[in-house]
């Protein structure tokens, strides 16, 4: 079936959100997609075919705390009926391409351990994985007046995706990066607080599971020079 692979436009949202609810199986918002698809670092790029959209990719630029601009690998979708064709290595050169042309250091992804095919598209785009394997931690914010909106230790960084808005908490994981983080989504309006730590920094696992974090699974980042 022909295709083209082309930025995405706010006429796909429809489509986006059809797709992702196939693949993923739980609901997506147009209105968190649309959010996210008008913020100046972000790109989306889709295949569009003939039966309509068949996949997408979404990517945003992050800031490592000592300046990295870094460019987030963030959600692959492709229909069923259009995988095992090339599809999601197309849509990984595009995103990384775009990366590359706004001036990012390095582009990355987080892979869950069980995705197979993924990690073999990131390989074929020339992505190194990390040796570490790392937990994912989720948690919804709640907010108390008593926060003090300062953490020199962590890293706070305010992000907004297809799927959620969000706080990534990098660096020291302290109760009071976790409480300061509770108050900036709140002020950021963020339904979600999450960190990627180390499967061998027990102590950090320990202390966000005591705060209500979830451990949603187990990842390899893949990561490139641009």
């Amino acid at each position: 079936m022909p295709h083209i692979i082309r930025p995405a436009v706010a006429q796909d949202i429809s489509a986006i959100v059809t797709l992702s609810e196939q693949v993923w199986d739980t609901p997506f918002s147009q209105e968190t997609i649309a959010t996210a698809l008008a913020q100046d670092g972000h790109r989306a790029h889709v295949i569009d075919t003939l039966d309509g959209i068949m996949g997408y990719i979404s990517s945003f630029l992050t800031y490592s705390s000592q300046g990295v601009e870094r460019w987030e690998v963030d959600l692959l979708a492709i229909h069923p009926n259009y995988r095992n064709k090339g599809a999601g290595r197309a849509l990984v050169h595009a995103t990384t391409a775009a990366g590359r042309a706004i001036s990012a250091n390095i582009a990355r992804a987080l892979v869950r351990v069980s995705n197979t095919p993924m990690h073999h598209v990131m390989a074929a785009c020339d992505y190194v994985r990390s040796e570490e394997t790392y937990a994912l931690y989720v948690t919804q914010p709640h907010h108390h007046d008593n926060y003090a909106l300062t953490c020199d230790e962590t890293w706070l960084l305010p992000v907004k995706t297809f799927s959620y808005a969000g706080i990534w908490l990098e660096g020291a994981i302290t109760l009071n990066a976790i409480n300061t983080a509770h108050k900036l989504a709140a002020e950021k309006q963020a339904d979600t607080l999450g960190a990627v730590i180390p499967l061998s920094h027990v102590h950090d696992c320990r202390l966000l599971e005591s705060q209500g974090f979830e451990m949603i699974g187990e990842f390899h980042w893949w990561q490139r020079a641009l």
